[in-house]
């Protein structure tokens, strides 16, 4: 804290004070959607966030409850993984107490590995695909509430089923909480941005409760609350046997909240480095944020994330420091001293403010850049979605991973590759390779945009001896840019001798082109070297399109 500037201090407090009305509603939202009780959605901004400022107190990153871990529980615990555990029961939030400490643990051994790089495992086509997945999956399951029909159990389908079969039930007083909920909520976000529209919906709903007495005219409310302090200890409601028999589910569990927790504390932090020009520091960050999730854990609430919104909302309030949040810490606790004011707040209020939360993580705009420059991608994005919607989060991203991870082999065993000629003023012109083309008569200049190992080797030297068998006029010369080989693995050397002896016998000069020093010294580690004359390499591809032309 001695590092603070002085003038920061009155802007921060502010900014805590404003983004307090911005993360209440939106972390009650969080534990309704992880079908834990609301007030411990709150915790989240107490205790964890305290221990993330003592260690990050320099960082822009707020830290709070997260949607997507919210998801991941109500799936993983909801979907009979877990046998016999309820819905806010003591057992199931003992569960989501574990998850965290589990999550802790996690993390604190990725920060000390500096395994921060796993979030790049995921590629953008397919995270918005799993975003929009979860929203989904979080939005459906919000509908109940904003209709006053009871709760459907089994599947993501089974429950929407459930949901058509007792339309008849709907609840018109508890529709119309939604329906004004929403007409609050979209109506401050396009007219009047600058209000807080969600706070403002929780407001104007317990006022509007508390007023007609809705609980009596059969509108579900949150009901009483305990106040005071977070409770700390270890979770309560489940046993050591109970955890050894479900051990396999619960690091199940935790390993993908791990893993998105990572993934949006990532893509938060670096997003804010380039706006303040601040070098991200990813790892501190994961070790810091272990520390709040150990708290969470003991503090009966979920685990723990960087959270996009609420930093990019605090940087855009010129928010700091730490102290920003701590003064949000200090305005959520007294508001947990003094919670008996939420328990007239309708239930329909929180489903309508996550179910338009679940509506706004389907990024329609991203999925149409995504198919117009990739149909591959944007199936990949669609059966991710589907299958974490359908199936549960925590497949979702074990499926996104696999997806990211076979599309980086895809590129790699299979990379871009062109022909390249040149243009009047000697600037390279580079066409897509394929059987039939060539640089120039009796000449191929060939690029390909990926290191040579046992998984591509093969497919290089195929493309190479169709385009020599193919082209339109005897290949008299064959050059390799080297530009863009940054490695040749020993199987690839091996591929690579075959190849030129597959050249050798048709009479063609092999020669190479913008090869720098590291690739030199591979050629020379696998004796490739010997197979390309010293006069036949060349610094640019001009010199080489030169020295073909004087050949004679």
């Amino acid at each position: 804290m001695s590092g603070q500037k002085r003038q920061w201090l009155p802007r921060d407090l502010i900014a805590g004070a404003t983004l307090t009305a911005i993360a209440v509603p939106e972390v009650m939202g969080y534990a309704k959607i992880a079908k834990i009780p609301v007030v411990t959605g709150l915790y989240t901004l107490v205790i964890p966030v305290v221990i993330f400022a003592v260690f990050r107190f320099r960082s822009h990153l707020v830290v709070g409850g997260s949607s997507v871990v919210a998801a991941v529980l109500a799936s993983g615990l909801g979907g009979g993984a877990i046998a016999g555990v309820l819905p806010e029961s003591q057992q199931w939030l003992a569960y989501v107490g574990v998850i965290a400490l589990v999550c802790a643990a996690m993390l604190l051994i990725a920060g000390l590995c500096k395994l921060g790089f796993v979030a790049d495992l995921i590629s953008v086509p397919v995270a918005v695909g799993l975003y929009a997945g979860i929203g989904i999956f979080i939005a459906s399951r919000e509908i109940p509430g904003a209709l006053g029909l009871p709760t459907g159990n089994g599947s993501w389908l089974d429950q929407q089923w459930a949901n058509l079969n007792a339309a008849d039930q709907t609840n018109w007083k508890t529709v119309a909480f939604a329906l004004g909920t929403a007409v609050v909520v979209l109506g401050c976000r396009r007219f009047r941005p600058n209000v807080p529209g969600s706070l403002l919906a929780l407001v104007l709903g317990i006022a509007v409760s508390a007023a007609v007495g809705a609980s009596a005219s059969g509108v579900a409310v949150i009901g009483d609350v305990p106040a005071g302090l977070p409770p700390v200890g270890l979770p309560e409601g489940v046993g050591l046997n109970d955890l050894l028999a479900n051990s396999g589910s619960i690091l199940l569990i935790a390993a993908s909240c791990f893993f998105l927790i990572i993934v949006e504390t990532a893509v938060t932090t670096r997003s804010v480095s380039l706006q303040t020009g601040v070098r991200a520091q990813l790892d501190r960050d994961l070790l810091s944020l272990s520390g709040s999730n150990l708290l969470a854990g003991l503090g009966s609430t979920m685990a723990v994330s960087g959270s996009a919104t609420k930093t990019q909302f605090l940087y855009d309030e010129r928010g700091r420091t730490q102290f920003a949040n701590l003064t949000m810490a200090l305005l959520v606790l007294l508001l947990l001293i003094f919670s008996s004011l939420l328990a007239k707040l309708p239930i329909a209020v929180i489903s309508m403010l996550v179910f338009i939360l679940g509506c706004r993580m389907v990024n329609v705009n991203s999925l149409r850049q995504i198919i117009g420059q990739s149909r591959l991608e944007f199936v990949a994005a669609i059966n991710t979605a589907i299958i974490t919607c359908v199936f549960g989060v925590q497949y979702g991203v074990s499926v996104a991973i696999i997806f990211s991870i076979l599309y980086i082999f895809k590129r790699q065993w299979s990379p871009e590759a062109f022909v390249i000629g040149l243009d009047g003023e000697n600037d390279p012109v580079y066409t897509a390779s394929r059987p039939g083309l060539e640089s120039q008569p009796g000449l191929i200049v060939f690029r390909y945009t990926a290191s040579l190992f046992f998984a591509n080797a093969s497919n290089y030297a195929d493309a190479v001896r169709e385009m020599v068998t193919q082209a339109p006029h005897p290949v008299e010369w064959f050059v390799i840019d080297g530009s863009s080989l940054g490695n040749i693995d020993y199987s690839a050397g091996l591929e690579l001798q075959t190849l030129f002896d597959f050249l050798e016998q048709r009479d063609i000069t092999l020669a190479l082109a913008r090869a720098d020093q590291h690739l030199s010294e591979v050629l020379a580690n696998l004796s490739l070297d010997q197979r390309i004359a010293e006069d036949r390499r060349f610094a640019t591809l001009p010199e080489a399109y030169a020295a073909f032309n004087v050949r004679r």
